[in-house]
């Protein structure tokens, strides 16, 4: 396991996952950018679960309850596709 070098520091690979990244368009044209890694559930097959939350732009709503209750969640399951031979898995 050869580290990755950025900016003096050494990160070494722990596991494998996914890192998806997600763009939210809001109704007034605005877009949220968002990648994060999602924790791996079965290390044998890499399923990977997690979730994502996103805020609305600023200025659509100036109540802090009102930004909170409009806020938009992603929550799901990454696998990777399945390789059959046969009719096993």
């Amino acid at each position: 396991n050869e580290p990755l070098r950025v900016g003096g520091d050494r990160v070494y690979l722990q596991g494998h996952g996914y890192a998806p990244t997600f763009t939210v368009t809001f109704p007034d044209g605005q877009t949220r950018t968002q990648t994060l890694q999602w924790r791996p559930d079965d290390r044998n097959v890499i399923w990977s679960s997690g979730a994502m939350r996103f805020d609305p732009p600023g200025g659509t709503y100036t109540d802090e309850r009102e930004r909170r209750r409009n806020q938009i969640a992603i929550q799901g399951l990454f696998a990777p596709t399945a390789l059959f031979d046969g009719a096993l898995l």
